[in-house]
């Protein structure tokens, strides 16, 4: 893509998304109840990946297996229906939650700490 998109347009039409595991992209995509296949390229979205994995949120897998392995797991992550309870209970508990607010009380937190 050639320019920002919008994941609450795109989650409307897919069924499931394959994603990298940006903290971002993850929370947008849960609280929109999507079925997630992440494959992580760094660290700390294999951790995420677990994480969720664990809880039941999300599907994970390593980009470096056969092709034709990457093909089960997403078929897997499509009919699979499992993940959906945790997604319902993750998607309700963070309704409101507001990613910049969360930034907001951080930052104030650090520049008070700093007086």
């Amino acid at each position: 893509l050639n320019s920002l998109t919008n994941l609450d347009t795109v989650a409307e039409w897919c069924r499931a998304a394959v994603i990298q595991g940006g903290f971002g992209t993850t929370a947008a995509l849960l609280g929109r109840r999507l079925p997630l296949l992440i494959c992580p390229l760094q660290l700390e979205q294999s951790l995420l990946a677990w994480r969720l994995g664990k809880r039941g949120l999300a599907h994970g897998m390593s980009l470096s297996i056969q092709e034709s392995a990457v093909d089960a797991k997403l078929t897997e992550v499509l009919e699979n229906n499992s993940p959906l309870y945790a997604l319902d209970d993750y998607a309700n508990r963070y309704a409101a939650h507001e990613g910049q607010s969360t930034v907001n009380v951080i930052v104030k937190h650090c520049l008070e700490s700093l007086n």
